[in-house]
């Protein structure tokens, strides 16, 4: 009963995360026509220092408006469910010190801010019901307080753990350190709370609902059976397959409740095909995280005198299965629910996670049953004497062949890793061979597999060298650095841009504002903001030209773009000049190309990082982001590739008064000037007016004038750090081998 006892603070923080759930599901505001900044990004927190009815209109929306009305109900909700989900909370802080220490000063002191806590947050609860309801009062003053007690407790659980720390060092050395960051979180809280200062109490909230968390796992750490300085040599051993592990259970929570959701949730939005590679891969992740972890848990015993032989139980091969499945669930999940929210079927969705975890848990299967052996078979070599012998002689394979117990044998357990890592590593060949004879012509590998599939192969990566060098004290990020420091050296571990032939000489800048002969001249300029920027533009100038046609069309002399802009440019013009072989550039401009960026970043970026010498030529990812831009504006039918064309080809049409020049604006990273690729020649600003540089001038080369390709333009226009290269002319192609090994 004691045990069950210990993980009552657990119990409690998981029934809080529902009632989370229930605020997020029932209680959803909808934003005002005229939003109450910084308020209106949580309004439920902004009740809890209204102070007038006028605040509360201009927090919710007037009550006689559709968006009032919604709020108001939305906030009586909120109330009615915050009445019960005081209780939970009051009743985890006094969980968490009575657990770990029982009846104690400390805890009445606990009680005491609690108790204070819970009344004034039940006396704010009725104020605000009284507030949306139009009868006046004030939560203010009753929200300043309940935000000071419960910052106050917070503080005194962190003084707990500061001033009563264990008994032995490392546990001391744990909760002092947890002590610190709640009294730290506390601080600041207060500190809030006095000032009624919303961003404040907003941030030091979220910070304290990570220390709740933390909280609920402290009394497991008096019932931990284990030596603290052994938990932490080993913690030390098994970092990577733990972070492979944190990366699994983070990833959903960090894609669906923080900040980052509006980019990384689109990732969970799958189609049954795609969530069936993604279930495959996620297993493969926790796999990998399982069975390195199992290899050092074997054998890190025999391997490192400072542990004194301590070892800890060890799983059975089901418990391994097991283990790899709960990793695995909360992506296969998250994904599942998300797809089916975004209109995919529910019953194929299952049908593929299903069959995922069927192909898995068999292959796991006959690894278990036959994988060490299946490798003997392949190469009977790596299980001969003479072979293990040799290794053992080198004296660089201590903890592979042998350990500092002459008893141990851990070169079984490397072979079963060899084979978990050959079937993990055909998935990726698979996968990745997918991906290229795809991209370009339709989807690709789903940018979450593509995601996972990179952790997969650091995951392997980074375990053997932790497992080699551990051995010699050689920190794996010293490793990795020296290796990063040689690659960098190469070449070839630049990413390059093609050059293309020039085909036409665009006119001057004056001569292409009076090529339509047409009194009126519009120009525009557009600015930058990703994809959402891309589509606006497209769509802007579609609908303009939609109102107007020719008219428009013939007035519209230029476009000067920048970023995400220069993509929603790209698009239009290609589609002014070529309507009859384009997708219509609203359209086009709203496609993701995400897929495609993260499959060159998981399989020819990684390997060129990595062996740069053989890898160089490859396609990368910003490549990959063109082809995806080609496809995304192909029409229906047809094989269109006009925007894959030189930037030059627009030329004769812009001189012609057909469709407007094209100013894209990229930045030269060696000396920040602009970089104009451009379809008309613009005048060199006087001295102290600024820096830009033609793009033909930067593009002449031994007196020959090269150009790119119009996605190219759009692409370096766009380039954003990590999801597309920077990246610089691959100069003349002389040889037709350097031309289709950069194509």
């Amino acid at each position: 009963m004691s045990k069950l006892i210990t993980f009552t603070p657990l119990l409690l923080i998981a029934i809080l995360a529902g009632f989370g759930v229930l605020f997020n599901r029932l209680c959803k505001f909808v934003t005002p026509k005229e939003p109450f900044w910084p308020f209106a990004e949580q309004p439920g927190l902004a009740l809890e220092l209204a102070d007038s009815l006028d605040f509360v209109d201009k927090v919710l929306g007037k009550a006689d408006t559709a968006p009032g009305k919604a709020n108001r109900q939305a906030a009586e909700r909120f109330q009615r469910i915050d009445f019960a989900f005081i209780v939970f909370y009051i009743a985890f802080f006094l969980s968490v010190p009575w657990v770990r220490s029982g009846i104690s000063r400390g805890l009445i002191v606990i009680i005491v801010l609690a108790g204070f806590t819970g009344i004034f947050d039940y006396i704010e609860d009725f104020q605000i019901l009284r507030m949306v309801r139009e009868k006046g009062g004030s939560a203010r003053r009753f929200g300043q307080l309940k935000w000071l007690f419960y910052f106050l407790t917070l503080a005194a659980e962190g003084g707990l753990f500061f001033f009563e720390a264990g008994p032995s060092p490392v546990r001391a050395t744990v909760e002092r350190l947890i002590g610190a960051a709640l009294i730290g979180i506390a601080i600041g809280g207060i500190i809030s709370s006095t000032k009624a200062s919303f961003e404040g109490i907003s941030s030091a909230s979220k910070l304290s609902a990570l220390s709740l968390l933390v909280l609920a796992f402290t009394p497991v750490i008096a019932w931990y059976p284990y030596s603290w300085r052994h938990t932490a040599e080993y913690a030390v051993f098994l970092r990577v397959p733990l972070f492979l592990a944190l990366v699994l259970v983070a990833l959903p929570f960090i894609a669906f409740f923080t900040g980052a959701k509006t980019l990384l949730r689109g990732l969970f939005d799958l189609t049954p095909l795609s969530l069936f590679v993604v279930t495959i891969t996620t297993l493969a992740v926790s796999g990998t995280a399982c069975v390195t972890a199992s290899i050092i848990l074997n054998n890190a015993n025999a391997r490192f005198p400072e542990l004194d032989g301590f070892s800890f139980p060890l799983l059975s091969a089901k418990g391994w299965v097991i283990l790899m499945l709960s990793l695995s669930i909360l992506i296969i999940g998250f994904a599942v629910r998300f797809s089916a929210e975004q209109g995919h079927h529910l019953g194929r969705l299952v049908l593929a996670a299903v069959s995922g975890l069927g192909i898995v848990i068999l292959t796991a299967v006959i690894l278990l049953e036959h994988g060490t052996n299946s490798i003997s078979l392949a190469v009977p070599y790596l299980t001969e004497p003479r072979f293990t012998d040799f290794l053992r002689s080198t004296g660089l394979f201590s903890g592979y062949v042998t350990g500092i117990n002459p008893d141990s044998n851990p070169w079984p357990h490397h072979l079963f890793a060899l084979a978990a890592f050959v079937s993990t590593g055909i998935l990726y060949a698979i996968v990745g061979f997918i991906g290229w004879v795809q991209l370009g012509k339709k989807k690709t590998v789903p940018a979450l597999c593509s995601a996972l599939m990179l952790v997969l192969m650091l995951g392997w990566m980074l375990s053997a060298l932790a497992f080699f060098f551990d051995a010699w004290h050689i920190p794996t990020i010293l490793i990795v650095v020296v290796v990063g420091v040689l690659t960098a050296q190469s070449h070839r571990s630049d990413h390059f841009y093609n050059l293309r032939e020039r085909v036409g000489f665009a006119a001057n800048a004056t001569k292409t504002i009076t090529a339509s002969g047409q009194s009126r001249v519009i120009v525009v300029a557009a600015n930058g903001g990703g994809i959402q920027a891309g589509a606006w533009a497209a769509q802007v100038l579609y609908g303009l030209y939609e109102d107007s046609k020719e008219e428009f069309q013939k007035s519209l002399r230029m476009i000067s773009s920048v970023s995400g802009g220069s993509v929603g440019n790209g698009f239009f013009v290609n589609w002014l000049a070529h309507k009859q072989d384009a997708r219509r550039p609203d359209k086009a401009s709203v496609e993701s190309s995400l897929d495609e960026v993260a499959w060159g970043l998981a399989w020819p970026d990684f390997w060129r990082a990595l062996f740069p010498w053989l890898f160089g030529g490859l396609i990368g990812r910003g490549r990959a982001l063109e082809r995806a831009w080609v496809f995304n504006c192909k029409p229906e039918s047809g094989e269109a590739k006009t925007l894959d064309q030189p930037l030059s080809s627009w030329d004769a049409m812009v001189a012609e008064g057909e469709i407007p020049a094209v100013v894209m604006n990229a930045t030269i990273t060696e000396t920040g000037e602009r970089l104009l690729f451009a379809t008309t020649k613009l005048t060199a600003p006087r001295d102290g007016e600024g820096a830009l540089v033609d793009a033909t001038e930067l593009l002449t080369i031994n007196g020959e004038t090269f150009d790119v390709r119009a996605v190219t333009a759009a692409r370096l226009s766009a380039t954003f750090p990590y999801v597309t290269p920077a990246s610089r002319s691959d100069g003349r192609t002389t040889t037709a081998r350097r031309r289709w090994r950069l194509l």
